[in-house]
């Protein structure tokens, strides 16, 4: 959606008191140029959810995600008890993706499928299929 059209979404949220959940996972995954803004960054009147999923940037199937908001929408949401007793997230992915994060790994994997390019032929298949060994050292080590 274009920078203009978020903005018109926003102003009619406000116009008409509505909350916005934007479900923009693939919202990193953008090919050429930039994309507009999340709709939660334009957002100054804590009306937008914006969610996110590392599914589409990281592995597919991984069941993890995030929700970008205004932090008094945020505080709502991170003041309850699910979240306090880890009851709505897997605390062992979680771990693991936040090394992912930390160690780099996960801008280096999403800068690879960035500059992929498939040049589909006749078939609607790709012609080439490239390397997306982005966790590997280098080495080729086969007790791993």
């Amino acid at each position: 959606m274009s920078l203009k059209r978020r903005r018109q979404l926003l102003e009619l949220s406000r116009k008409h008191g509505v909350m916005i959940v934007a479900d923009e996972v693939y919202q990193l995954l953008s090919y050429g140029d930039d994309p507009p803004p999340p709709m939660a960054a334009l957002d100054t009147e804590a009306r937008v959810l914006g969610l996110g999923s590392f599914s589409k940037i990281l592995a597919p199937g991984l069941r993890l995600g995030w929700i970008q908001a205004q932090p008094e929408l945020l505080a709502r949401l991170t003041g309850s008890g699910l979240l306090q007793s880890s009851g709505g997230m897997n605390p062992f992915t979680s771990s693991l993706v936040q090394s992912v994060i930390e160690n780099g790994l996960q801008r280096r994997h999403l800068d690879n499928l960035k500059s992929i390019h498939f040049t589909p032929n006749k078939g609607g298949e790709c012609d080439e299929v490239p390397n997306l060994d982005v966790f590997s050292d280098g080495h080729d080590d086969p007790a791993l």
